[in-house]
């Protein structure tokens, strides 16, 4: 499930509990309403997630990527130590802005 308040051209999304593949075509379609309302910058609260698909992660990199091409950012804000090994053993940690603090 995702929650997400919208605060001028950022969005603050936050996963809670697994992030899997429901939450993932979940984010695929707020990116679509997010383009459209010109939202560049987000911002991914991990606080809760302990597990993370090969679905979600294709999903990061996606967002990432949008992020980018709109001059917007992507934060993944408090990764949890369970989903940090994931994205190392997938090598993805040094392209994301993780953060502990929320801004």
């Amino acid at each position: 499930m995702l929650e997400k308040e919208i605060v001028n051209n950022r969005v603050i999304v936050s996963i809670d509990m697994d992030f899997t593949i429901q939450e993932a075509r979940e984010l695929k379609r707020e990116m679509k309403i997010w383009e459209a309302e010109d939202i560049i910058n987000v911002v991914l609260d991990m606080s809760r997630v302990k597990y993370i698909d090969s679905s979600a992660i294709g999903v990061l990199v996606t967002l990432l990527k949008y992020t980018k091409k709109q001059n917007g950012s992507l934060k993944l804000y408090s990764v949890g130590d369970d989903v940090m090994r994931i994205l190392k053993l997938v090598n993805l940690v040094s392209f994301f802005d993780i953060t502990d603090k929320l801004e």
